[in-house]
């Protein structure tokens, strides 16, 4: 582009250019996403085609599960498949939101205490028989605005969790409580703002783990076991943020290891005060 003066002079040039260095660098890398973007289109079509065959598994199961007499094995174990089958879909929902997106998830007003007892069925047949699980859930005054099916992933991604921190078996321990928080305290990379909370503690009498592990253990792909994929506390991070919520870690090697999660509270038409429900929390 040529500059002139007001007599139309030329007195310079112009020149603009876009630096193309670090976003594509050749053709392979233009192969190389559009790799990755079939990759991703194929796995959706491929989830759905999954669901699909769970969903007709799961119709039969239910149709032998009623033809059997209630109270014999046989029928135990029909009922033990349709929780697997539903396990199942939840793990290829899992898949399919990596795909699409959490964004995509319809968020709604929830009792935490209730989704926990409604998935209680679901998360005991993870269970290895020399490890128990006990849950301590408060009654709660108010609900959070979340999605049932996260919640539930997010549960049956720590629950595994500690159980493969337990070969030797142990105990989990599920707690539920309304929390207000009066000043920041700490959390995995953040802080937790005052405000008031539901508090969700997970904790196992595990292996646990050191302080420089502790820092990796959301990052994708990142696992200290041989058999490990190293994708389910990454799912945990990722439904905790999906919902503005705040997780804590606390593990010592040889004691256990517990996750503290907090989820805002919803208090339609309230003030901000802080009121009288709840515990005050100042640290983790």
């Amino acid at each position: 582009m040529v500059l002139r003066d007001q007599e139309g002079n030329a007195v310079g040039t112009v020149k603009l250019g876009l630096d193309l260095h670090g976003i594509v660098h050749s053709s392979a890398d233009l192969l190389r996403l559009w790799k990755y973007e079939r990759i991703g289109h194929s796995t959706v079509a491929l989830v759905h085609d999954i669901n699909n065959l769970l969903f007709m598994i799961l119709g039969y199961s239910q149709m032998m599960a009623n033809d059997i007499p209630a109270g014999t094995s046989s029928h135990r174990y029909a009922k033990k498949i349709e929780i697997l089958i539903k396990k199942g879909k939840m793990f290829s929902g899992q898949l399919s939101s990596v795909m699409r997106g959490e964004e995509s998830a319809d968020m709604a007003e929830l009792d935490l205490c209730e989704v926990i007892e409604g998935a209680n069925e679901l998360l005991s047949s993870m269970l290895h028989e020399n490890i128990t699980m006990e849950a301590k859930l408060e009654k709660l005054t108010r609900t959070v605005m979340g999605n049932k099916e996260q919640i539930e992933r997010l549960l049956m991604n720590l629950l595994s969790n500690a159980r493969n921190a337990m070969p030797n078996g142990g105990n989990i321990l599920m707690e539920l409580t309304e929390a207000i928080i009066m000043e920041p305290i700490p959390c995995h990379g953040s802080e937790v703002p005052p405000g008031k909370y539901v508090l969700l503690s997970f904790s196992d009498s595990g292996q646990g783990m050191e302080k420089e592990i502790i820092e990796h253990i959301f990052e994708p792909f990142f696992t200290k076991r041989k058999t490990g994929i190293g994708i389910g506390l990454t799912n945990v991070m990722d439904i905790v943020r999906h919902h503005n919520a705040h997780i804590g870690v606390f593990s010592t090697p040889g004691c256990g290891t517990t996750f503290s999660i907090y989820f805002p509270r919803h208090d339609p038409g309230e003030n901000g005060i802080l009121g009288q429900q709840g515990h005050a929390v100042t640290s983790l």
